[in-house]
């Protein structure tokens, strides 16, 4: 889940201990804008495709009209091809 507000630490437990792993607790949003500006400027890549989000908004919507149904709902394997 993406929070404004990261909260909370990584533990890694091994046969020696725990041990509080360091890591970026930067703003997710902030993150996320500075990741789709550099691909705007062409420094990089987004964090997500289009085809990515053709597929969580197809998700989402299968997911809905099962809960709506109780019935399973396929998403066509071809959906977001450009074949």
């Amino acid at each position: 889940v993406m929070t404004q507000k990261p909260v909370g630490s990584v533990l890694l437990r091994t046969a020696a201990g725990e041990e509080e792993l360091n890591f970026d607790r930067e703003d997710l949003y902030t993150r996320s804008l500075r990741q789709f500006h550099a691909a705007i400027r062409g420094d990089g890549q987004p964090s997500a495709t289009g085809e990515d989000g053709i597929w969580s908004l197809a998700s989402a919507e299968a997911a809905l009209q099962s809960a709506r149904t109780g019935k399973a709902v396929m998403i066509d394997p071809q959906l977001g091809s450009l074949a």
